[in-house]
């Protein structure tokens, strides 16, 4: 087969993959995260494009979002004092057997789609039941302590600015909120 043929191929693959796949080992798509630390000052560190370092065990405080943002900025844990809040896509990647809203999967909203309207009627949710691979049915990394319940990313609404956007962990759900209402907090800290 010639280069000629294969190319059309190739990009309609690609293509593909970046509506939302729907037919896929999504478990494979994800990174593996491994605990390191001791305890109390554990850390998950999840490989992947890009590496990320998570909070294992996050501030058992709800915040509103501008004490979130404070609250990473100001976090020491694990040797590292450069943490900060997740953008919406981030904090995405954390999600595990949600298909809508794990990375690539259905729900449009992520860090180059913030509007509204990126959000979809039925997308953005997750399954009906509590059922996720995390401790208590969370829809989140196995190895994850904390609150089955909504954290905050950095990443406000475009078109409503008092809004920003998080991922309710109990049911694997992305909703705008508005930055007054109070979520939970999972710092992260990109690897160089």
């Amino acid at each position: 087969m010639s280069v000629k043929v294969l190319l059309p191929i190739a990009v309609a693959a690609l293509a593909g993959l970046s509506a939302c796949i729907v037919d896929a080992d999504w478990e494979q798509l994800h990174p593996v995260c491994t605990k390191e630390g001791s305890p109390g000052t554990e850390v998950l560190r999840c490989t992947g494009a890009p590496a990320l370092l998570w909070q294992s065990d996050p501030d058992t405080n709800e915040r509103s979002w501008d004490e979130a943002v404070v609250w990473c900025e100001s976090l020491s844990q694990g040797g590292y004092d450069d943490w900060a809040l997740p953008t919406i896509s981030e904090l995405r990647s954390f999600v595990r057997g949600s298909r809508n809203t794990m990375p690539w999967g259905c729900c449009g909203v992520e860090d180059d789609c913030l509007e509204l309207a990126c959000h979809g009627d039925t997308a953005c949710y997750g399954p009906d039941e509590s059922d996720g691979p995390g401790a208590g049915g969370c829809y989140w990394e196995p190895a994850a302590g904390g609150n089955c319940s909504a954290y905050w990313s950095s990443s406000s609404v475009a078109d409503e600015p008092s809004q920003a956007w998080d991922v309710g962990f109990s049911y694997g759900n992305l909703n705008p909120q508005p930055k007054t209402s109070a979520a939970y907090v999972r710092c992260v800290r990109r690897e160089p």
